[in-house]
């Protein structure tokens, strides 16, 4: 909760979570078909299945990251442990241009680079961070993102990130 300067003594609560939209300028969007097992939940890169490019998964360290997903109330799944994401076959919708809510796992300061941090050169996403703490097989380098705001390791509201997609956007028009 933070305050509301709407009402006096007031709180409202966070206008940030996890891969939402932050600010009501242009952004594009995009999306792929999970074809991994796991559930993708909002706020995690999504990462060009190499199987299938017209698909996307959970990334690994070794995938091509296409971008980060975003909450998507029309697309969610919840499991039986009510646990919310994106299943398997279900789209997951991803940021290439705009704003967005993340949560780093270090310390990160604005303008930083945003960084995507794996458990080993094969292993699985971690967590968030950013430029400052080095770029490496396990930290990938999120090119065109960076910080926007300053923000604690695990604070209690996610920070936001800017995207400018340096990858190929597929426009349909009618």
């Amino acid at each position: 909760m933070k305050p509301d300067i709407n009402t006096v003594g007031g709180l409202m609560p966070s206008t940030r979570y996890e891969g939402q939209l932050t600010r009501l300028s242009e952004e594009i969007t995009d999306s792929v078909v999970n074809s991994g097992a796991t559930t993708v939940s909002p706020g995690q890169p999504v990462g060009r299945d190499p199987s299938n490019p017209r698909c996307g998964r959970l990334a690994i360290s070794t995938d091509e990251i296409v971008g980060i997903s975003l909450r998507d109330p029309v697309t969610y799944h919840a499991d039986s442990s009510g646990n919310v994401g994106f299943a398997q076959y279900r789209s997951i919708p991803f940021l290439r241009f705009g704003y967005c809510g993340l949560t780093p796992i270090e310390q990160v300061h604005a303008g930083e680079g945003l960084v995507a941090i794996f458990s080993s050169e094969t292993g699985a996403f971690t967590g968030w961070g950013s430029t400052a703490g080095g770029i490496s097989s396990t930290r990938r380098l999120m090119n065109g993102h960076k910080w926007e705001t300053d923000t604690a390791a695990e604070a209690s509201e996610p920070g936001e990130v800017s995207a400018i997609s340096t990858g190929t956007v597929n426009y349909v028009t009618y």
